[in-house]
């Protein structure tokens, strides 16, 4: 029935009809958002910022394992640092595994992406244990410009580098804000933290971050991160300095697989403890 109806349409009317059902569907979701499936579970979203389903391919694939490992790493008590939250998923997964005893920490310096995230543990209610911080990790206290595209701030990406624009020529519409940094070792200690797990991704500024975690990463915590070496500004110096922190630390990487792998690789990796 449905298709008969829409196959009698007139196509001057398909349009207004779409748009008459956008505007149902955003009244029925407002309050109660739309549900999607992250790491396996169940949460609620803001329409047209659920993560999507089971798209082939590399990329999603990885990110379908990024959430699995992530959510099996944390255990109710856990106290886990999301750096670079965007709108929250890896933030949900995090405050619903660690439970009221745990703790979570998520860090999200654009503007557009923080009110999501909020948004969104509000629409689940798991917003009692966790502290959301709207700032950049940096290498020392002052500001830093975060660029986006202001037509589409979120699926068109948030970064610190413009490189990570113009590398896959979204250059169009391309604002900044200028937000408020912070070495991310001195911060962890000012608000007493010492997580459990972390997970990073902060398109190409990681290394700068790892090298303030060190004391952090010389002891057990489990460590996510994004490599996005294409966005690395002098890539054989940064390599250099991940490979000595690495050293330093007893770590190497480890793809979601479970496979060693090279620092050169854009992909999410964990940063094993050598036995």
């Amino acid at each position: 029935m449905i298709r008969m109806i829409k196959s009698l349409t007139p196509e001057p009317l398909k349009t207004p009809i779409r748009q008459g059902r956008s505007l149902w569907l955003k009244y029925r979701y407002r309050k109660n958002g739309v549900p999607g499936i992250l790491g396996g579970e169940s949460f609620r979203f803001k329409l047209g910022y659920q993560p999507p389903g089971q798209v082939a391919g590399k990329f999603w694939e990885d990110d379908r394992l990024f959430q699995l490992a992530f959510r099996e790493a944390i255990h109710p008590g856990h106290t886990v640092l999301d750096l670079g939250a965007f709108v929250g998923y890896y933030t949900l997964l995090a405050a619903r595994r660690t439970g009221a005893k745990g703790r979570v920490i998520a860090i999200e310096p654009a503007p557009v992406t923080y009110r999501i995230l909020i948004e969104h543990l509000v629409l689940n209610d798991l917003f009692q244990n966790v502290d959301v911080w709207p700032l950049a990790a940096g290498e020392k206290n002052g500001s830093v410009k975060i660029y986006f595209q202001e037509h589409d701030p979120v699926r068109g990406h948030n970064s610190i580098n413009p490189l990570a624009f113009s590398q896959k020529g979204l250059t169009e519409n391309l604002v900044s804000r200028t937000v408020p940094s912070i070495p991310l070792g001195s911060f962890l200690e000012a608000i007493e933290v010492k997580p459990d797990v972390i997970k990073i991704d902060i398109e190409g500024a990681e290394i700068g971050v790892l090298q303030s975690l060190i004391n952090v990463l010389k002891g057990e915590a489990v460590v996510f991160c994004e490599l996005h070496p294409h966005l690395w500004q002098e890539p054989e110096t940064q390599s250099v300095l991940l490979r000595t922190l690495l050293m330093e630390t007893h770590r190497y990487p480890e793809n979601l697989r479970g496979e060693p792998t090279h620092i050169f690789q854009h992909e999410p990796v964990i940063f094993k403890k050598k036995n």
